[in-house]
Formats: C-alpha cells, sequence, structure tokens
C-alpha cells in the first residue's frame, strides 16, 4: 500500500535547508492541522500578526498531504515533524483522537506540543511536553453537570454520543458528573456515520423523556438530533458538547430547533477594544466571524511562536518557558483569555445559546 506523501512547500524546504549569514535565521513552529478553509483564516492572521510585530522572524511550517486526514496518517505526520531539527514547538492536532496518537511521538522526541481543541482527558498523560489551552472532558463533564443542574433543575438525563475519543471522552466525563449531583442518566447510546438517529432517539426514549439530553457530535449529527428532539420530546432541553459549536452551520442545520440548544462554548467575543481588533481583522480575511476554535488555534499560533522567540529556538526551553508561565513569567494574554501551565489549564467555559445564527452567553451563568 502506497504510503501517503507528506510535502512541504518549497519556501520551507530552501528556509530548512539553507544557513544564513547576518540576521539569525527565522524560527520555525509546526502546525500540524490539514490546510483548507477550517484552519486558514487563524493560520494567516497569526502569520500577518508575526509579520508586523517587530520580533524575531517565526515561519510557521504546515504540512501538505495527499489523503483524507486519519490517526494512522497523523502519527505518520507526528513523526516527521518531531525528525525535523528545525522545528521548536508543534500546534496540533485537530482532534482528541489524532492528538492522542500524536503526543507520544512528541513526548519521545522532546518536542514542545501545544494542544488547542483536543479535550480528552488522557492527554494528561501523553508526557510533559504537551500543553493543553482548554479543559478536558471531565471538566467539561462537570460543567454540563453543573449547568443542567443548577441552571435547567434537571433531575434525569440521556446521553448520545458519537463513538470515537471526543465523545466516549464526554460521556464519561458528563455521566460521572451527572452521578455526582444525584441526576440520573436514564440512557446512553452510541452513534457512528450511518446510525438510523431517529431509530435510535425513539429506543432511548422507551427509558423515559429525560430533563436533559446530552449530544457529544458533531455537527451535522447534532443538527439531526435537535430536529428529532424537537418532535419526539419537546419538553426536553439539549445540552451540546463544544464540538458542534460551528456558526453559522449548526444553526442552518438545525433550523427552528436551533432555538433549544445550549452549548458548550470555550470562547465567545467580547466587546473589549483588543477583541473588535481580533474580530475584524479575522473577518476581513475569512469574510465571517471567528469561531472558538480560530481564537485558540490563533492563541496557540502566538504563544508557540512567543516560546520559540523566547527560548531562541531550543525546545528543552521552549518547554520550560511554557512551565514558567504564571509563575517567574507572567501570564500569556491571549485573544481567549491569560494562558499558563501551572496547574490545569483555566476553566473558560460558558454555556451558549443560538441567536440570529450566531452564539451568545446563556442566561443564568
Amino acid at each position: 500500500m502506497r504510503r501517503p506523501a507528506i510535502s512541504y512547500p518549497v519556501a520551507s524546504l530552501v528556509l530548512l535547508a539553507t544557513a544564513c549569514a547576518g540576521p539569525p535565521r527565522p524560527l520555525v513552529i509546526g502546525f500540524a492541522y490539514p490546510p483548507g478553509e477550517s484552519y486558514g483564516a487563524a493560520l494567516q492572521l497569526a502569520r500577518q500578526t508575526l509579520a508586523a510585530d517587530g520580533g524575531r522572524e517565526v515561519a510557521i511550517l504546515q504540512p501538505r498531504f495527499d489523503t483524507e486526514p486519519s490517526t494512522d496518517f497523523e502519527l505518520r505526520q507526528a513523526q516527521e515533524l518531531a525528525a525535523t531539527p528545525d522545528i521548536s514547538v508543534i500546534v496540533g492536532h485537530g482532534s482528541s483522537g489524532s492528538s492522542l496518537a500524536a503526543a507520544p511521538v512528541y513526548n519521545d522526541s522532546g518536542l514542545p506540543h501545544i494542544n488547542a481543541l483536543a479535550t480528552s482527558r488522557l492527554l494528561a498523560s501523553s508526557g510533559p511536553w504537551t500543553f493543553s489551552l482548554i479543559p478536558d472532558d471531565a471538566a467539561e463533564g462537570a460543567f454540563i453537570a453543573g449547568y443542567a443542574a443548577d441552571v435547567l433543575g434537571a433531575r434525569t438525563a440521556s446521553i448520545i454520543y458519537v463513538n470515537d475519543g471526543y465523545g466516549t471522552g464526554l460521556r464519561f466525563g458528563s455521566a460521572a458528573a451527572f452521578a455526582g449531583r444525584g441526576i440520573s442518566v436514564l440512557d446512553q447510546a452510541p452513534i457512528d456515520g450511518v446510525t438510523d438517529l431517529e431509530v435510535t432517539l425513539r429506543a432511548m426514549l422507551l427509558h423515559g423523556e429525560p430533563d436533559v439530553l446530552v449530544v457529544a457530535a458533531r455537527v451535522a449529527q447534532t443538527a439531526a438530533i435537535a430536529r428529532l428532539a424537537r418532535s419526539l420530546a419537546p419538553r426536553t432541553a439539549l445540552i451540546v458538547g463544544d464540538g458542534a459549536l460551528v456558526l453559522p452551520t449548526l444553526a442552518d442545520s438545525a433550523g427552528p430547533a436551533a432555538a433549544a440548544i445550549h452549548i458548550v462554548a470555550f470562547w465567545l467575543p467580547d466587546s473589549t477594544p483588543p477583541m473588535r481588533d481580533f474580530v475584524a481583522r479575522f473577518r476581513r480575511i475569512a469574510g465571517h466571524d471567528p469561531a472558538a476554535f480560530d481564537a485558540l488555534n490563533y492563541d496557540a499560533l502566538l504563544l508557540a511562536a512567543a516560546a520559540a522567540r523566547a527560548a531562541g529556538g531550543d525546545r528543552a526551553r521552549v518547554r520550560t518557558w511554557l512551565r514558567s508561565l504564571g509563575t517567574r513569567e507572567p501570564e500569556y494574554q491571549g485573544v481567549s483569555g491569560p494562558i499558563s501551565f501551572t496547574t490545569r489549564p483555566r476553566h473558560r467555559m460558558l454555556m451558549a445559546r443560538i441567536q440570529d445564527r450566531r452564539a451568545v452567553a446563556a442566561a443564568g451563568q
């Protein structure tokens, strides 16, 4: 079987291969996401910011590949990135499954790894070279259970989840937190790409109509479940995990049922001047407002660049600098909030509602 090829832009190959006289060679950080619209705007904005800030030049290396993303492929991608000596820190990967596959490679290679999006609690055991910007699925589950109990007054819940690292992690985190809150879990049902969602939801309702239904799935499945729940269980509140917060896609796909969704957000824009500036700059590039994953990836790239500059590109010193944030070094101020790794990441979580195809903070928090 032909091995998927990983190639790098010609300019990057020249950058990595050519020793320069005079000014210091650019520092290099890796961005381990597939190219395309989903992550391109945050990458472009980060490059613009770094080019204009007057600091040492930082090149962001993003591999290209000729196959669809998969856990197996991203493992091999991590191996090749870790073997590239000029790379001083990695930002990636795009899911819990791919991050769990790649993190041991980076830790074994002594390459600092900034995880911006994956929520699996198992990443914490990958090693001391992995740094997560967001709370894990246990913390997200506790947040969901707290909101269900304290804001919605729930006493019963059911959980429907996509059967992958993200979905199963949030299922276990939510179920454990519901038990701790005295909320009875009536049913838990896995789904995949071929699941008949109506049949599954009807079967779950045989155990009773819950006060809340937790949905740990992707955008298309979440929207379909919301539409079904609106007719099959109209008294049930939907609490949706962060993985489906892609707007306006979720709002458009769910239609009127979007109004019933309560969804976890790791970031929402506020009205401060720096935030307005970030949103405006992002909108000029992408043609739409940034989502939480855009803000988090932007922060992760600028944080990686700051670490590389502070450490002169040395991997071990990058790790030391990241670990020192909030102690010897001040917290890094990102658009998603202050960043440090002294203990666990700050639990920057909000419950959001969907209004006019946008996410807004829910009342009662």
